[in-house]
């Protein structure tokens, strides 16, 4: 049973058969009966009634008010008074925590966090497992480490590769790289869900230290080993709890619907806002990415620039459709009245193209074919593709057998139009070479 000491709060695990028995508050030393602190009731006792045989007055009255309040408010204590049977109290200890916040593996796990954000490289090299690391990198990402991680062959490495590898683990672990959430986040829960004679697993809930390194909070899961008598961390990844799935699966759907425009189009829009990074994107990537679109929408760029800025956009691929998407946001926000902002915001518009493959009906500007509907859907238009394709996005899908069943065609007439121009190209390159095989 768990009892709980009335003076200071403090709790502790004592048999059952101790129920009744004088015990020693190992916090504050009180001594006090041992009861169970799930079947006591809170609350005042019943207080002795008033003789109505006394005189009231003020005096008397006052007197009553005073007993009543004193004997409610101190019943538990004088119930819970030990008797003074001669025997001595029972020393208790406060109850351990064997799987919440203050647990030991829970405790290493939150020091691994504090450790990597203040770079503590000798503490933290003590507290990993190397060789189930290397274990680790050595399988494939869903199959199970041996049991005996050294016949993977991280005894056979010489020390300077051993050096290596250490110092790589243990650089990541406090780098600034977005990807990092162990010394960049923080946690604030946490909880052992597995534990053995030899391995445990633990969760922990964490919030990014800085705003730079993401928004909102994650779950990370820590698995530790015993080598010797101690615990040693050697697996640290995100973990997405089946709720939080449920969740993303949910706000996916949500995020995009099929439209069908006045002249008959049906598209596909999402709704538009500013869109973060990819957590795989490291700094250095973001501030090239971040200077390619300003020259991007630089209207005094030479034009032979402008090709490799566009060419270097492409090659960055996925990790530039965000703030691509996001440059695109904000410039849609203030509008397009003037042509400079148009022809802006069509390069960003054909930037995105150039990257997904993806063609949206959008025109910034009436000298350029706009219509209001066709405008604003355009812009819509790249945030559906975004929540219904980015996550599964690997890059731009060049011309296969077969292309036109991922092709979105937005009406029969622009499927007319691709089939024609895909005839001419194939008739193009027939006339080119006489002699290929059809």
């Amino acid at each position: 049973m768990i009892i709980q000491c009335p003076s200071c709060g403090a709790r502790a695990k004592l048999p059952d058969s101790q129920e009744g028995a004088k015990v020693r508050c190992a916090d504050c030393e009180r001594i006090y009966v041992a009861r169970d602190s799930s079947s006591r009731r809170s609350g005042g006792r019943k207080g002795s009634q008033s003789n109505p045989a006394l005189p009231i007055g003020i005096g008397a009255g006052l007197l009553i008010v005073i007993m009543i309040v004193l004997i409610s408010q101190g019943g538990d204590d004088i119930k819970d008074a030990p008797k003074d049977t001669g025997e001595p109290p029972v020393e208790v200890q406060a109850a351990v925590d064997q799987t919440g916040w203050e647990s030991e593996l829970v405790l290493q796990t939150r020091k691994l966090h504090d450790m990597a954000n203040e770079r503590e490289n000798f503490a933290l090299i003590n507290l990993v497992s190397f060789p189930h690391v290397w274990a680790r990198l050595q399988v494939g990402e869903d199959e199970e480490i041996p049991a005996n991680p050294d016949t993977t062959g991280y005894e056979e490495l010489i020390s300077t590769e051993i050096d290596i590898i250490k110092g790589d683990v243990i650089n990541f672990l406090h780098s600034e790289e977005p990807g990092n959430i162990v010394g960049n986040w923080m946690p604030f829960d946490g909880e052992v869900v597995a534990q053995s004679d030899t391995d445990a697993v633990v969760r922990l809930a964490i919030e990014p230290r800085d705003e730079k390194y993401g928004v909102g909070t994650r779950n990370i899961e820590w698995r530790l080993t015993k080598v010797g008598d101690k615990w040693k961390a050697w697996y640290w990844e995100r973990w997405i709890s089946p709720e939080e799935a449920r969740s993303m699966r949910t706000a996916r759907k949500r995020s995009y619907a099929q439209t069908t425009l006045s002249d008959g189009s049906i598209v596909i829009e999402g709704e538009p806002k500013p869109l973060p990074y990819m957590d795989e994107t490291t700094m250095e990537q973001r501030q090239e990415i971040d200077a390619l679109i300003e020259k991007l929408i630089d209207l005094e760029l030479p034009a032979k620039e402008l090709t490799q800025v566009k060419g270097e956009l492409e090659l960055a691929g996925k990790h530039a459709i965000p703030p691509l998407l996001t440059k695109f946001y904000h410039m849609s926000q203030v509008g397009f009245a003037d042509m400079d902002s148009a022809i802006q915001a069509q390069l960003v518009h054909q930037s995105l193209s150039d990257i997904t493959g993806y063609v949206t009906s959008f025109k910034a500007h009436d000298a350029l074919g706009a219509t209001k509907e066709r405008r604003d859907s355009g812009v819509r238009q790249w945030w559906g593709w975004y929540n219904k394709h980015f996550k599964k996005f690997e890059g731009r899908v060049e011309e296969v057998d077969g292309l036109e069943e991922v092709i979105e065609f937005k009406s029969e007439r622009e499927r007319r139009e691709y089939e024609k121009a895909k005839r001419q190209i194939e008739q193009e390159e027939a006339n080119k070479n006489p002699h290929r095989k059809p």
